[in-house]
């Protein structure tokens, strides 16, 4: 065939100048070559365009000078190009060839590069892998500029089709290569995987850091300890025979400052890192457990367990099922040990320094006696717990002896108003939900906190003081989505609580500004008199606000409050205003943000943080994002004057591949907001 050539497939079809083609063994030849597919799970076109497509058989293919892209247009904006692509397709057909699966099969490329115009920007010799609909050997590239990091170039790769080999089912491996101008080059390699029998993931990354940390607030700028900086972690669960369980986990940093300054969200709201062995097996309602932690981090604080051994008991019906125990114990050898960096002089409590190696030995027993009376709820509980260490802050062994005794409660009330019909509250019926609870207790003990060393929280830190605590929580629901549409919703939520406590002594300094109970375990509770309140009101579909606060009743202060209205009128308008006041830290900040479609083509965003205290701006971000054929350009500037960095980065991204960025991918933020891809 000959001239202006249309072969159709399904969802695939193809343009070619000309076509030789041997129906009965399934074999071809093209030349000048335009497929065009469709990414079903994204709506994006797809185009490869190639001088020469041969085809093997019926699922096999290799192209000549090829062209991968969104882009429409014979000559596009920006393409993944290839010299040599062999691939095998494996997605799921019917007799006709209609697709019904997602694309899918195994690929083999030379000579990749990825061209924005006519520059190619990155190269990769040889690549092979499985190709999905939402697959790429490259995952994201980003670049910025920062007054912290300078010009900064970030990406991300598939690691395995990278080294030319096949990722398994149930593994995903990421390499991180990056630059930053002021700091030097980095490289790390992200991998989790999971099997029947285990799972886990590692994290790596390196850097030759040749600039300082920017920490914000007292601290300023601080030069790094050593050039050469990184970290190294790896946990893995394994499943063994019999119903045993092996936990692994190991930790390793560079320096104190690491990974506040590189992976600030992990440092903030991660898990601790820590090296760890973990072996458990449960039997029943018994569970026996080992637990090895060792600290190789000298700046870390940290209790190693040297080892501990627990048996716990995990609700144990007693008496025909009147009476529930629960029982924990421990035994074995702990040691403390505490930041390095730390001044000898600043140690001002000695439960709180470094010890030897110290035994330990901790049981608690706990009885439930659960009742009901009418409507009311009640367990009545008792606590006997005894410990003891061969060493303590005075010199010496000690014993402790704790006990509590105490109930918990709880009643429900609900009644429904058929006749509340409003359209101005967007009203629809209304039911009320209503729920009080109380836990009441008494301890004692003949050790206080600060008589034993700091090892673990949850047995050396338990507070022997009585306490009293009491929610109040409403629930107003209604329907909302008219006739055929009815769906129930929370219109208004009201929780409110007020904690109080006898003989508190709050350990180890902890903050008490927010008091908190634990109702499962009171004596692990900040014992701090106080009062909450946690609500949400939403008024519409659209637009709904929200108020937490906890007030500090020992001394009449506010320890945490923050208000927030926040309306969503897609496609063109979202925004949100919010107040956040932190006592603690004494942080009073007013913030305001809104995502905004100017037209088809623009689209704005704006983040603003106002510290009243101090009368000034903490962070200001504006970010413009631009729509062209099949590509998206943004723009954000960024003035944190909580850590004193400025920041102007340019993004561009095709249509329905966000993965790619090339730029900062601050952005992202308005996507979440405004419908533009």
């Amino acid at each position: 065939l000959e001239g202006d050539v249309v072969l159709t497939r399904g969802y695939r079809k193809i343009r070619a100048d000309r076509v030789y083609y041997d129906f009965e063994h399934s074999k071809a030849e093209l030349l000048n070559v335009v497929t065009r597919t469709v990414q079903t799970d994204r709506n994006v076109p797809i185009y490869i365009r190639a001088s020469e497509v041969k085809q093997l058989n019926d699922r096999e293919f290799v192209a000549r000078n090829a062209k991968l892209s969104t882009s429409e247009f014979h000559t596009p904006s920006y393409y993944v190009g290839s010299t040599t692509i062999y691939f095998t397709d494996k997605t799921e057909r019917l007799a006709n060839g209609e697709q019904v699966g997602l694309v899918a099969g195994q690929y083999r490329a030379y000579n990749a590069t990825l061209h924005v115009g006519a520059f190619p920007i990155l190269y990769w010799p040889y690549i092979r892998g499985n190709f999905k609909q939402s697959e790429t050997s490259i995952k994201s590239i980003s670049t910025a500029y920062d007054s912290e990091f300078g010009t900064g170039v970030k990406t991300r790769w598939y690691l395995l089709p990278l080294l030319g080999l096949e990722e398994p089912d149930g593994v995903a491996a990421t390499l991180k290569l990056d630059y930053f101008g002021d700091r030097g080059p980095a490289v790390g390699i992200d991998a989790s995987y999971e099997r029947d029998t285990y799972y886990g993931l590692i994290r790596s990354y390196y850097i030759h850091d040749r600039g300082e940390d920017h920490l914000g607030g007292h601290r300023g700028d601080v030069e790094p300890p050593y050039q050469n900086r990184g970290r190294f972690l790896i946990r893995h669960r394994q499943y063994l025979p019999e119903n045993w369980e092996l936990t692994l986990e190991m930790s390793y940093l560079s320096d104190k400052n690491f990974l506040e300054e590189y992976f600030r969200n992990e440092f903030e709201e991660g898990k601790e890192q820590e090296t760890v062995l973990y072996l458990k097996k449960v039997f029943g309602d018994v569970a026996f457990s080992v637990l090895g932690k060792w600290r190789i981090n000298d700046f870390q604080t940290q209790t190693e367990e040297l080892p501990d051994v627990a048996v716990d008991v995990l609700g144990k019906q007693l008496f025909g099922d009147s009476v529930t125990w629960y029982s924990e114990n421990h035994l074995g050898a702990v040691r403390r040990k505490i930041d390095n960096t730390i001044p000898w002089w600043f140690r001002w409590d000695d439960s709180l320094g470094r010890t030897d190696v110290v035994a330990r030995g901790d049981t608690r027993q706990e009885f439930e006696v659960p009742l009901t009376v009418g409507t009311l709820k009640l367990v009545p509980f008792g606590v006997i717990r005894g410990s003891a260490w061969d060493d303590s802050p005075g010199g010496g062994g000690t014993q402790r002896v704790f006990g509590m005794y105490g109930v918990r409660g709880s009643t429900y009330q609900w009644k429904v108003y058929d006749d509340v019909d409003s359209r101005f509250w967007d009203l629809h019926g209304l039911r009320h939900i209503m729920k009080e609870d109380f836990t009441l207790w008494g301890a004692q003990t003949n050790r206080d906190s600060r008589d034993v060393f700091a090892f673990d929280n949850g047995i050396e830190n338990i507070s022997g003081a009585d306490g009293f605590t009491f929610g109040w929580r409403n629930r107003l629901q209604t329907k909302r989505g008219g006739t055929g549409h009815w769906r129930s919703m929370d219109w208004l939520t009201v929780d409110l609580e007020a904690g109080f406590f006898n003989n508190a002594r709050e350990p180890y300094g902890r903050n008490r500004t927010r008091g908190e109970t634990f109702d499962f375990r009171p004596e692990n509770s900040i014992t701090s008199n106080y009062i909450s309140l946690h609500s949400i009101w939403r008024f519409s579909d659209t637009a709904s606000l929200v108020y937490d606060a906890t007030l500090d009743t020992d001394n009449w202060r506010m320890g945490f409050s923050g208000i927030g209205l926040n309306v969503d009128r897609s496609p063109r308008l979202s925004w949100f205003i919010g107040h956040r006041f932190i006592g603690a830290t004494e942080s009073n900040l007013l913030a305001f943000g809104a995502n905004y479609k100017l037209n088809q083509k623009y689209s704005l965003s704006l983040r603003e943080e106002y510290d009243i205290d101090r009368g000034k701006s903490a962070d200001t971000e504006l970010s413009l994002v631009r729509k062209m054929p099949r590509w998206y350009l943004a723009m954000t500037v960024d003035f944190d004057k909580t850590e004193n960095v400025d920041s102007v980065s340019l993004a561009i991204w095709p249509e329905g591949i966000p993965e790619w960025t090339i730029g900062s991918r601050r952005h992202q933020r308005i996507l979440k907001y405004l419908p533009i891809d």
